[in-house]
């Protein structure tokens, strides 16, 4: 799932035979749209940025690589799907769109590795970890600061990596999560959300610092 600026809702998934689907809100939900069938391309859940003048989705292919499809709003098309060529992926990618550029992240030998998007696509190892589930990302639209969050090898808890100008690796907090964690950012304020060992939904959230781990009585999920 995605927002953009004008807070429309993006949501893609993987469909029957392989197909790339998307539902999105404007006002009211529209779709499924079927983007066409990727069989033999799709090897896990898709992730995706949107930005004012382009969707775009990316997911981890049968054969381990990254893979992308994106969709420009001036012309009304889907491009896609290609291999970016960037190496094998251990895990489902988390991604983003932010100041302009486009930011994926995924484990690769227990680091955590970022690829980005300026005119060409470039990666690099991050290291932070090691880590143990997909990475999930949110971008505080107040700072413009990536979070970048993970479970811990063995779900050793919360981590994550924050970049305002430099990469900081840290620990969140205690809360062993047998799931990759969900992060959002409204603004001033970042959440990340992630399934208790007991199956319920559990919360950090950090404004000055982090606070929690809350945990809610839904579920279990």
């Amino acid at each position: 799932m995605a927002v953009d600026a004008a807070n429309n809702e993006y949501v893609f998934w993987e469909g029957a035979n392989g197909a790339l689907m998307e539902a999105w809100w404007t006002g009211t939900w529209n779709g499924p749209a079927n983007l066409g069938s990727y069989s033999g391309h799709m090897g896990s859940a898709p992730s995706a940025g949107v930005s004012s003048s382009q969707q775009n989705v990316w997911w981890q292919g049968t054969d381990g690589n990254l893979y992308e499809a994106f969709y420009n709003e001036s012309t009304g098309q889907w491009t896609g799907p290609m291999s970016l060529g960037l190496g094998h992926l251990d895990s489902q990618p988390g991604a983003t769109d932010a100041g302009g550029g486009q930011f994926v992240f995924w484990d690769r030998g227990g680091d955590l590795i970022e690829a980005w998007y300026s005119g060409a696509w470039q990666t690099t190892d991050l290291g932070g970890g090691p880590i143990a589930s997909a990475p999930s990302v949110a971008v505080d639209p107040t700072t413009g600061g990536q979070w970048v969050f993970f479970d811990g090898q063995g779900g050793g808890g919360v981590f994550d990596g924050v970049y305002s100008g430099r990469w900081q690796p840290g620990y969140v907090g205690g809360g062993a999560s047998p799931s990759s964690p969900s992060a959002t950012s409204p603004g001033g304020e970042v959440d990340a959300f992630f399934q208790g060992t007991d199956g319920y939904l559990y919360e950090w959230r950090h404004t000055s610092s982090w606070q929690g781990a809350y945990g809610y009585p839904i579920g279990p999920v």
